[in-house]
């Protein structure tokens, strides 16, 4: 009987300690929460506005960003930048399909920010770029991929024209809905290492789309392959 009890007892206090030292794990895990780790630049004037997703930044190790169309166009490109100084320097290009993001709609992005130590400068994320469905523009464009935007839209729009084209006559609601949802992205260093067809992106956006249909999937991929045969070379 007694030794039973000197096992529940033991059992009992490694339970304790396993407890207390969970719950200092988990308090401190909590405390560190992934915005403190970086920045949001004040742009007033943006027809973009960046918020942190605090319920997801607590748990994630990235950053969390909603952003909202402040204007009253509907947003169909943007640049994100995250100025973390020599090599931590990143811009993400966004491209929202469709009509793009309507006034006073949101979207998550979530981006890498690499965590920085208290006694460093932290990377500060701004809007460089923003790109409107009716053609008109915003920001400094200072890292110089306006052009790149209007690459990628120009070859998304041909291949969406192209493959109007091929569905004359027919029901092409399932396979144009594929094209204009969700968004498109690319994230590199700035300054940029490696040269990027974007035109030829946005063409392939459209094919790669079209082969991961769940439905007339043979339709759809012959779909692919007729625009790939008439895409361009450049």
């Amino acid at each position: 009987m007694k030794k039973i009890s000197l096992f529940v007892v033991v059992i009992a206090f490694v339970l304790c300690v396993a407890s207390l030292s969970f719950g200092q794990t988990k308090s401190g895990a909590t405390a560190v929460i992934p915005s403190v780790y970086y920045e949001i630049l004040d742009q007033p004037d943006c027809p973009l506005n960046i918020g942190i997703d605090e319920s997801l930044a607590a748990r994630m190790s990235v950053a969390p960003l909603n952003i909202t169309n402040a204007d009253s166009s509907n947003i169909n490109a943007y640049i994100l930048h995250v100025n973390g100084g020599p090599r931590l320097d990143r811009s993400y290009m966004v491209f929202v399909h469709g009509k793009g993001l309507a006034p006073g709609k949101s979207s998550l992005r979530v981006i890498s920010v690499r965590a920085m130590s208290e006694n460093e400068v932290k990377p500060v994320i701004s809007i460089d770029y923003v790109h409107f469905a009716d053609g008109k523009t915003w920001g400094a464009d200072s890292l110089g991929k306006s052009k790149d935007v209007k690459a990628f839209l120009g070859g998304h729009d041909l291949a969406s024209s192209r493959l109007k084209e091929l569905l004359v006559d027919k029901d092409d609601t399932e396979f144009i809905k594929v094209i204009e949802i969700g968004s498109s992205s690319f994230g590199e260093m700035v300054p940029s290492r490696r040269k990027l067809d974007f035109f030829a992106k946005g063409y392939e956006d459209v094919i790669n789309r079209l082969r991961r249909m769940k439905k007339s999937v043979d339709e759809a991929k012959e779909l692919a392959r007729k625009l790939e045969v008439m895409q361009p070379s450049r």
